[in-house]
């Protein structure tokens, strides 16, 4: 795999304990921050949060210090926004986008938080 992308997702503790081949990959990670079935600050002992999840990739793949941020907010009344943190080197990067107010379910799909 040259990259992957994860929605509603974040790093397992198992996926950092037995993830001793640190080549590089692209990695996207999508999550909203009302997800109420993997919630977005993370769980004890079983996966990281989003950002640490972020730190985590960031640190594989060697682009720890360049950073861009970017906030996407087109219907200001709505309570949404998109946040996106990316972080490159040479041909690979390692993106946060954060969905604020965001919960488990794709866009116009059944909420089911």
């Amino acid at each position: 795999f040259t990259a992957i992308a994860s929605v509603g997702a974040l790093l397992p503790d198992s996926v950092v304990h037995y993830h001793q081949r640190k080549s590089e990959i692209g990695v996207m990670i999508v999550h909203g921050t009302n997800d109420q079935i993997v919630n977005y600050t993370g769980k004890e002992n079983a996966y990281y949060s989003a950002q640490a999840t972020f730190e985590y990739w960031k640190k594989v793949n060697g682009t720890e210090t360049t950073e861009s941020k970017k906030l996407i907010d087109k219907i200001k009344k709505d309570g949404t926004a998109v946040e996106m943190i990316e972080s490159i080197i040479e041909t690979k990067s390692v993106s946060l986008v954060t969905v604020v107010n965001g919960g488990h379910s794709w866009p116009g799909a059944d909420e089911f938080n």
